[in-house]
């Protein structure tokens, strides 16, 4: 009976976690935080032109309101969820402003003939809302914005005073820029140097492995922050140590049907970012079957200077076979491509996955000086 009961409980967390993502973006204090102040609007609207700015200010006010008490409250299905009462102190400073300067007190610029007009352009102006949502929150919220509200994400666009659009730090990038190198993938999906900035996956089904995604052509993060009070629950039932603490900067991310290799395993890869930046990029394959395929794609891509290492692999079941992994060192890149994987203690099976690996060459070296300490390991 204790068994069961602890089932039912970890089904029933798992189903509440769901429920609280879907508002995470009113119900995190850390979302929450982010939300500016009116001081903080009036500042970053400023310009020279005094009407434009005043027109600017209060169109901003409208559209950060309207996100709080419309977007972020109304479902994907139609539903309506009450505003947390956080929240609603947030949304009375923005609706208190607005009322004292159209009903009490408005300002001079208020009479002037262009005032209204500009005011309707910028509050009707998707360009004008992203822009305000890259100035005052986080890449991570504007994902999950997008996400929640099945808007199409506008393309980034660098934000004075923002992060959004920030160059990478990682000197790879530079090097890699300068000698012409390739650094986009999936069809432009991804780009090394560049902030992962995917909206994050939204699913019409969401129970353990279950999940159907509601659009499957849409390049998205798959964040599994909807599952972290099960998993949670989970973790503290075993002892301690067992799972190690999930890594911030490795995320996974669903591609579309368009963007995926044909010789990829599944729908998604693995993503390593450093300071929000994309550095490193894993890819499953389908092993030996997929061995030429997957190597001329990347010669045509990364070109025909490279290294192979050929050799003979003995399987725990059936013949022995004939591998060549491949291996590019670009300037700032370094791509890798193992044709069949072998386990921690030297086994594979015939039938087994490989990999293609494609990392920043400061991520490589980090990597490399990571590994070389794990193994120095004692009995």
């Amino acid at each position: 009976m204790r068994v069961c009961r602890t089932v039912f409980v970890a089904f029933w967390v798992l189903g509440s976690a769901f429920v609280l993502n879907a508002q995470k973006l009113l119900l995190d204090s850390g979302y929450l935080g982010q939300f500016p102040t009116i001081d903080r609007v009036r500042a970053e609207t400023k310009n020279s032109d005094a009407v434009d700015s005043y027109a600017r200010y209060m169109a901003a006010l409208d559209v950060i309101n309207d996100l709080m008490i419309r977007d972020l409250v109304t479902a994907p299905n139609g539903g309506v969820y009450n505003m947390p009462p956080a929240a609603e102190k947030v949304h009375y400073r923005y609706s208190n402003e607005l009322t004292r300067l159209e009903i009490d007190s408005p300002e001079p610029p208020s009479k002037d003939a262009r005032y209204g007009p500009l005011r309707a352009k910028y509050e009707k102006d998707p360009a004008f809302a992203d822009m305000l949502i890259q100035k005052f929150f986080t890449p991570q919220f504007r994902s999950d914005y997008y996400a929640w509200t099945r808007k199409p994400m506008p393309a980034a666009a660098l934000v004075k005073g923002g992060a959004v659009g920030a160059a990478s730090t990682d000197p790879s990038i530079a090097r890699a820029k300068a000698a012409k190198v390739d650094l986009s993938l999936f069809g432009g999906a991804l780009k090394f140097g560049d902030q992962l900035q995917l909206p994050t996956c939204v699913y019409e089904t969401a129970l353990l492995v279950v999940r159907v995604h509601s659009n499957e052509n849409q390049d998205c993060l798959d964040d599994q922050s909807a599952n972290t009070a099960a998993t949670e629950l989970i973790v503290a039932m075993l002892p301690a140590g067992s799972l190690a603490a999930p890594d911030p900067n490795e995320k996974v991310v669903y591609l579309g049907p368009e963007h995926r290799p044909a010789w990829m395993i599944g729908d998604t890869v693995e993503v390593k970012v450093n300071q929000g930046s994309i550095v490193s990029v894993s890819i499953k394959t389908q092993g030996r079957v997929v061995e030429k395929r997957v190597g001329d794609d990347l010669k045509a891509k990364y070109g025909s200077v490279y290294s192979s290492h050929g050799g003979t692999i003995t399987p725990d079941v059936g013949n022995k076979f004939d591998v060549n992994n491949l291996e590019w060192s670009l300037p700032g890149l370094r791509v890798e491509y193992t044709v069949i994987e072998v386990d921690q203690n030297g086994r594979v099976e015939v039938n087994g996955s490989g990999y293609v690996r494609i990392e920043t060459e400061s991520a490589y070296q980090a990597r490399i000086a990571e590994e070389k300490k794990q193994k120095k390991s004692v009995l």
